[in-house]
């Protein structure tokens, strides 16, 4: 074997035996008891982190996790640090939703829908509704009046009844595109798609405390936590706790698109000019 054959080989096995990126993280699972809240890694299976609270309404954003506690509404990191109140009522809302950007706040009142910018931690618009099961998505706001399904841009304005079902949802939630949206009732789980308006799949579940991310639908059963693609195949029991939370919610970084590292591509350049040098060899002979 030659000088130049040897650099491929050498450059060859190296491409293959060069350290890939880091895969991104399975997301975060949290979890609300009476007292407690906790999240755990859904790629490691691990508790990450446990705070007391009386947390109700978890809402995922960004890296964080917001929750309401009475009359206020606090914030912490994904391992739980951080803690911090940043808005607080007069009342209790009846729900409340944050973007996935975690930009915008809105709350439920029973006969009032409110937007607030975290930024600015103020006000921003009001509307009249009877709005539960709140999910922010798409730069919309989307809620359930009963059998309606509706939907606002995230200033309230453009208000728009978006589906109409034949019996009342018992939970509904949106994906962060704001494209499918999930309807849970007494046995069954749907997935619609609003671009075409139409049904495109249906599983039997008990599915309470739904929570969607961009490719997957999250939904508990008592104890249970499953998960299902969008279209509900694929359904996995993820996590199985010894008690039932009040609620839950899932946070999964942004997707990325991997970039090889700098290495990878030295050895790249490496291997394509061993290959220049082993066919210029080969033509000389």
């Amino acid at each position: 074997m030659n000088f130049s054959a040897s650099i491929a080989s050498i450059a060859a096995f190296s491409l293959l035996t060069a350290t890939s990126v880091e895969a991104v993280p399975a997301g975060t699972l949290y979890e609300a008891f009476p007292t407690q809240l906790f999240s755990l890694d859904l790629g490691a299976l691990t508790e990450t982190g446990v705070i007391s609270a009386r947390a109700t309404h978890l809402v995922a954003a960004g890296d964080h996790v917001f929750w309401q506690d009475d009359i206020r509404i606090w914030r912490a990191n994904k391992d739980l640090s951080g803690v911090t109140n940043i808005w607080t009522n007069l009342r209790a809302p009846a729900d409340i939703s944050v973007d996935p950007t975690g930009t915008y706040l809105f709350e439920a009142f029973p006969t009032q829908l409110f937007t607030l910018d975290l930024r600015t931690l103020t006000e921003t618009a009001e509307t009249s509704a009877h709005a539960t099961h709140l999910t922010a998505a798409g730069g919309y706001i989307f809620w359930q009046d009963d059998i309606r399904v509706w939907r606002a841009k995230s200033d309230l304005t453009e208000i728009t009844n978006v589906w109409t079902n034949l019996r009342a949802p018992t939970d509904i939630t949106v994906d962060p595109t704001g494209r499918y949206l999930y309807e849970a009732f007494a046995t069954q789980l749907f997935t619609l798609d609003l671009d075409t308006l139409s049904e495109i799949a249906v599983t039997s579940a008990h599915a309470g405390n739904l929570t969607a991310t961009a490719d997957h639908i999250y939904w508990q059963d008592d104890i249970r936590i499953w998960r299902a693609r969008n279209d509900l195949t694929d359904i996995t029991n993820i996590w199985t706790n010894l008690r039932a939370p009040t609620s839950i919610a899932v946070g999964v970084p942004p997707t990325t698109t991997a970039v090889p590292e700098t290495p990878t591509l030295l050895l790249l350049a490496v291997g394509l000019l061993a290959c220049g040098l082993l066919r210029r060899g080969s033509e000389g002979i």
